[in-house]
């Protein structure tokens, strides 16, 4: 945000800059098990239900979520 409080875009206002006290490779390994542990989501697999709630159009101009059994349809492809 700037100082009228407009979001800014952009590489230049928009990095992250991460300083950690162990390797960048633990840091990351770590963070991913706290947000597996928090959340339950696993980095690096794909649950049949995770298309679940995925948009499509619903043939009226509106959208409907994809739903559990077309998601399961779709991860075993």
């Amino acid at each position: 945000m700037n100082q009228q409080g407009t979001r800014e875009r952009g590489f230049e206002t928009n990095t992250l800059t991460v300083v950690a006290t162990e390797s960048y490779q633990q840091f990351a390994d770590n963070l991913q098990k706290e947000i597996e542990a928090d959340t339950g989501i696993r980095f690096g697999v794909v649950e049949k239900h995770q298309f679940a709630a995925i948009a499509v159009p619903d043939g009226k101009g509106g959208h409907v979520p994809l739903g559990f059994e077309k998601s399961q349809e779709l991860w075993g492809t």
